[in-house]
């Protein structure tokens, strides 16, 4: 196929460590890699400029930023720079695709459906928008992609003809290539980073926004129980994570923990690397995970991991973790006390971590997502 000229949506990159902005941004470092076709990224008013390396890319943004109009201009203003870049497709990489100009391919990522799945775990407002745009934004897509088969099976049951449409583009580690990984990592080490060693104790990692869905609650409660028996853990518990809502009772649980618990915001890749390769064991039992990127980290890094048994964390860490049930604060911690005594488990899991993480790569993610943009280019104009 000849060159095609790709507008995407953009505006994850305003948010560069979040899950989103982690994989728009190694995506498009793929893409450019691998594909010849030129790439316009629309933005909404942040101050952000593509990496030097992107040469190529045409980066236009909105002149305001507020988060009313953040919508606003993705549904409108976006498609009108679309047309007057002649674009053969427009890409959007989360949940919403907005109608196009007719003869313009429409390629479409959903992450996840918790608006559906979870709903009481979202903010009132981020949850009354997708639900009334993601159902219309997946038929107007040309072409799908998911991040697991556990999202495709949603998206599947919410819309059944989207199926001929779907492929999964499986993530892959956030980890730098210059940063600790599988071949060298050693999970003991002391951080490398700017962010001292919270602990002079071992420790153990939760990675993620204090947010209803990671049930971060019920992983307090669980170790808070732990630390009042007679025979409490060596490991302390670490907390990485910035942002979130509806987490006041959260907060209050772990400042009653005092120095067993750290929390450690705003963290960077090279922070945050570090500190997962240091610790003891990485803790992931939210209550549903569209694909779970903190788990991909800590199988890169040879991190033993415990998570929970629902949504895509059994498909991506597959026999490299140990599960758990996230709505039982039991099951949570007796897993959690069995991770904290049993090196010889910690030991296993982590060489399976290295092998399972070894399966995933952004060269992969980017060649399914090229497919489908190129197979919705062939395509072009076919759906409404």
């Amino acid at each position: 196929m000849g060159s095609l000229r790709v507008a995407v949506d953009a505006r994850p990159l305003a948010h560069p460590y979040t899950g989103i902005g982690q994989y728009l941004r190694r995506l498009m470092n793929e893409l450019l890699e691998i594909s010849a076709h030129r790439y316009f990224l629309y933005g909404n008013g942040a101050d952000i400029a593509p990496p030097a390396r992107w040469a190529d890319v045409v980066w236009r943004t909105t002149r305001h930023s507020a988060p009313l109009l953040n919508h606003a201009h993705a549904r409108f203003t976006f498609p009108r720079w679309a047309r007057a870049d002649e674009a053969d497709v427009y890409f959007a990489p989360r949940h919403f695709l907005p109608p196009l100009p007719v003869g313009m391919a429409g390629v479409l990522t959903i992450h996840d459906l918790v608006w559906r799945t979870h709903p009481d775990t979202m903010r009132m407002g981020g949850r009354a928008l997708e639900r009334r745009t993601t159902p219309a934004s997946i038929a107007r897509a040309d072409q799908l992609l998911t991040t697991t088969e556990s999202v495709r099976q949603d998206v599947v049951a919410l819309t059944p003809d989207a199926d001929e449409r779907l492929r999964v583009a499986p993530l892959a580690p956030t980890i730098e290539p210059e940063q600790p990984n599988a071949a060298t990592a050693d999970p003991h080490d002391a951080p490398r980073s700017a962010v001292a060693r919270p602990f002079a104790e071992p420790y153990f990692v939760f990675c993620g926004t204090m947010e209803p869905r990671k049930n971060l609650g019920r992983l307090l409660a669980a170790y808070a129980s732990l630390v009042d028996d007679d025979n409490p853990p060596r490991q302390r518990m670490l907390i990485i994570s910035s942002g979130g809502w509806h987490n006041d009772t959260v907060k209050a649980a772990a400042e009653r923990l005092g120095e067993r618990v750290a929390v450690v915001a705003d963290a960077d890749d090279a922070d945050k690397t570090a500190l997962i390769a240091a610790a003891d064991f990485l803790v992931q039992p939210s209550l549903h995970e569209g694909f779970g990127l903190p788990v991909a980290d800590a199988l890169a890094l040879g991190t033993p991991v415990l998570a929970a048994n629902t949504g895509a964390l059994p498909e991506v860490a597959a026999d490299a973790a140990l599960y758990v049930d996230p709505a039982s604060t039991s099951d949570i911690q007796d897993k959690l006390n069995r991770m904290c005594a049993d090196a010889n488990l910690r030991a296993d899991l982590a060489a399976a971590a290295r092998r399972r993480a070894a399966e995933f790569s952004w060269r992969r993610t980017a060649e399914i997502t090229l497919a489908a943009i190129e197979d919705a280019a062939a395509g072009r104009g076919r759906r409404v």
